[in-house]
Parts: C-alpha cells; sequence; structure tokens
C-alpha cells in the first residue's frame, strides 16, 4: 500500500507481512486512518452516486443538443427538397394555347 499526502508520496507498505486482519487495523489506526461508521458509509455511497449521476446527464446534454440540431437541418433539407419539386412541377405543366385558351376544344 502506498500512501500519499496531498499527491505526495510518503510511504510504502507491505501488506503481505500482516497475517491478521487486528494487525491491519492496528497499521491503519497508526498511520491515522479512522473506521467510518455505517451512516458515514451509506452518506459517501449516496454523494459518489450523485456525482455519478450529474456527470452522466452532464454527458447527454451535448448529445441531446447535437440530435436536435440534425433534426432541425434534416427539416430544413426536406423543406427545401419539397419546394424545389413542387416548383419543377409547376414549370413542367403545358400552357394552353390556341383553342384551348378560349375554351373552344
Amino acid at each position: 500500500m502506498t500512501i500519499y499526502d496531498d499527491d505526495k508520496k510518503v510511504e510504502d507498505i507491505r501488506l503481505y507481512d500482516l497475517k491478521t486482519k487486528d494487525d491491519m487495523h492496528g497499521l491503519m489506526t497508526e498511520k491515522g486512518f479512522s473506521k467510518k461508521d455505517a451512516t458515514q458509509i451509506t452518506k459517501d455511497r449516496r454523494i459518489r452516486q450523485a456525482d455519478k449521476d450529474i456527470q452522466q446527464q452532464n454527458a447527454a446534454k451535448p448529445m441531446y443538443s447535437f440530435i436536435l440540431q440534425m433534426y432541425g437541418a434534416i427539416g430544413i433539407v426536406t423543406l427545401v427538397f419539397a419546394f424545389l419539386i413542387n416548383s419543377r412541377k409547376k414549370k413542367k405543366q403545358p400552357r394552353p394555347v390556341g383553342r384551348a385558351i378560349l375554351g373552344q376544344v
């Protein structure tokens, strides 16, 4: 186990030299660690889970924004194509000439 203090390596401890659980607990107490009670452990887990949920939500926001932009762009392209196709159909319709104009067909 390596103990750090503000990103500075303080000490390396060989845990496999310890034979019992009590030896390990004694070492931890000697090095300044303290055992958390059940309520503190639960509180810490909830805080970590809340942080994780917030990070996931923040990661999803750019993707959601991108999807909305893509739908907007696809909608605009669809409208432009519909306008172009509709304007071509109007141009291709034959114009009445001669007697058809006067209704004498």
